[in-house]
């Protein structure tokens, strides 16, 4: 498998100068650290990188130290041993890392299957402060997905020659149908770079591992748990992940806030980085952020 070689992309990848690479028990971590102040940990969702977060930066680092890392298989972090990427698994990695970098977070950002790391590392290790799901991958997206295991899955999404297969033909103009199916429209610079990524296909194995080991039934009903402590983010043009699913969420977690993000995507943050980062500081900063219009609500009976 190929896999993105930082020697080659990474003196034209965004914050550049923020990477440096961290060694735990569970593999070589590829982290960015930008800002001062209370930690924030910003997770990327399937098929991302760091890259995915370089639109909001400019927003959120002015006050707080942003802490982002390329998840297992992702960009220019390598596998866990075995290729695994369980969900159980990834947050003891994370765990590992966290604990390596001194962070502690005040609140963890994760955008689609990130929210779903974030919840599980607060849930089993207690780390992660409150979580802002953004778009977040919480629940299973069809009523019929709890009943599809992932060893059926499995042999067909991360078959060796698939990945390969993808992305040899991973053009522009396919790389672009798959982000114009996302619902959002983002800057043609954000574009390239997800057309880079895609043409290795170790990043293309990582992303289709991660679909075929989770169980996002599991993480559904342990949210529970989280009374007050999860806010819910969600674009209403998502075509991943729409927001009802974010709505209704709110309504059944005792404490969980929603906020609409208006008119946008399932990459928002990349689409529009600036109202994003304001309804992050609208729940991070209450009493002293306006939140210019955003549509909040608690959890309604």
């Amino acid at each position: 498998m190929s896999r993105p070689d930082w020697s080659r992309e990474g003196s034209t990848w965004p914050n550049r100068e923020a990477s440096r690479f961290v060694r735990t028990r569970a593999t070589r971590w590829h982290v960015q650290t930008i800002g001062e102040g209370p930690d924030l940990l910003l997770l990327h969702g399937t098929g991302a990188s760091t890259h995915s977060w370089a639109p909001i930066v400019p927003f959120l680092s002015d006050r707080f130290r942003l802490v982002m890392v390329d998840l297992p298989a992702h960009g220019f972090t390598a596998p866990l041993p075995g290729g695994t990427m369980k969900l159980e698994r990834v947050v003891e990695a994370l765990d590992q890392l966290l604990d390596e970098l001194e962070c502690l977070p005040r609140y963890t950002i994760g955008h689609s299957a990130g929210a779903a790391i974030a919840c599980r590392l607060l849930l089993d290790t207690g780390r992660g402060g409150e979580i802002i799901a953004l778009n977040g991958a919480l629940s299973p997206l069809s009523r019929h997905a709890p009943s599809l295991p992932p060893a059926l899955l499995r042999p067909f999404m991360v078959n060796p020659l698939l990945p390969r297969i993808l992305s040899a033909h991973a053009s522009d103009r396919t790389v672009g149908r798959v982000l114009d199916s996302t619902g959002s429209h983002i800057p043609e610079s954000q574009r390239a770079l997800y057309r880079r990524l895609f043409r290795y296909s170790g990043h293309l194995e990582g992303a289709l591992a991660m679909m075929a080991d989770w169980q996002l039934a599991d993480v559904r009903r342990d949210i529970a748990r989280l009374p007050g402590r999860l806010h819910l983010l969600a674009a209403e043009r998502d075509r991943f992940i729409p927001a009802s699913q974010s709505r209704k969420l709110a309504r059944e977690i005792a404490g969980a806030r929603f906020v609409s993000l208006g008119q946008f995507g399932h990459l928002a943050h990349e689409e529009a980085p600036e109202t994003v980062a304001r309804a992050i500081r609208s729940i991070i900063e209450p009493v002293t952020t306006d939140p210019g219009g955003m549509h909040r609500q608690h959890a309604q009976p």
